[in-house]
This record gives structure tokens, sequence and C-alpha cells, in this order.
């Protein structure tokens, strides 16, 4: 399985489309929420809900929290 771990700044745009283009290629996504920034708390919540709901990604707390398994 290829895993893909996603941080980055203004997530509801950058990272959100990084892991839609990840998960339709089948790469288990990792987006760590300490890893990303976004313009408002809603914009945050609302990309994290979508990897995790839309792309079946795993969201973290913190970096550190990442394991493969």
């Amino acid at each position: 399985m290829k895993h893909l771990v996603i941080v980055g700044t203004v997530s509801s745009i950058c990272v959100l489309h990084t892991a839609a283009s990840a998960g339709l290629r089948w790469f288990h996504i990792v987006v760590p929420a300490n890893g990303i920034s976004a313009l408002t708390e809603f914009d945050q919540a609302l990309t994290l809900r979508q990897v995790s709901w839309l792309y079946l990604g795993d969201v973290v707390r913190r970096v550190e929290d990442i394991v493969f398994d």
C-alpha cells in the first residue's frame, strides 16, 4: 500500500485538492491536524472531515501520532 502524508497551508484548497488527487489514485492518505492550517476554523474542520469521510484518509492529531503498519 502506498502511504501519503499531507501537510500544508490553506487546507481548504491546497491540502484538500492534494488529498482528492491522491485518494482517486488509491493512496492511503494521512493528515496530521497540526500539520495543516486554514484561513478559518470552519475551513480547517471542513478539510479534516472531507479527508476522512470522502477520501477515506486517516486524520491524526499530531505528526508524532503517525504510525504505519
